[in-house]
């Protein structure tokens, strides 16, 4: 359940997206990471339950989950990160080099 939720949507919305996104390079790049992140997290949560359903879990299962949790934070801050140089007012603000 948790890959078909975070996997690329129906042929219609990647119609949408390839139209929104431009070219189909962006768009290949789109769905190879929303695989990407349907498969990480569809393998993290079976592997969670499985031990929680088995009554096993250790200290490298706790280390395991550590690390992808934070691999998913990097992805989650890189993702989100804004661009410091660019000008968030109007395009011809005081701030940017043009008149």
């Amino acid at each position: 359940m948790v890959f078909n939720l975070f996997s690329a949507p129906c042929f219609g919305a990647i119609g949408a997206m390839k139209r929104e996104l431009g070219s189909t390079k962006k768009l290949l790049k789109a769905i190879a990471f929303q695989t990407g992140l349907a498969w990480i997290l569809a393998t993290f949560v079976y592997q969670i339950g499985s031990r929680i359903e088995k009554g096993i879990f250790n200290v490298v299962d706790m280390v395991f989950i550590g690390v992808i949790v934070g691999l998913v934070i990097l992805i989650i801050r890189a993702l989100f990160k804004k661009n410091k140089n660019e000008c968030v007012e109007c395009p011809y603000c005081r701030n940017c080099n043009r008149s």
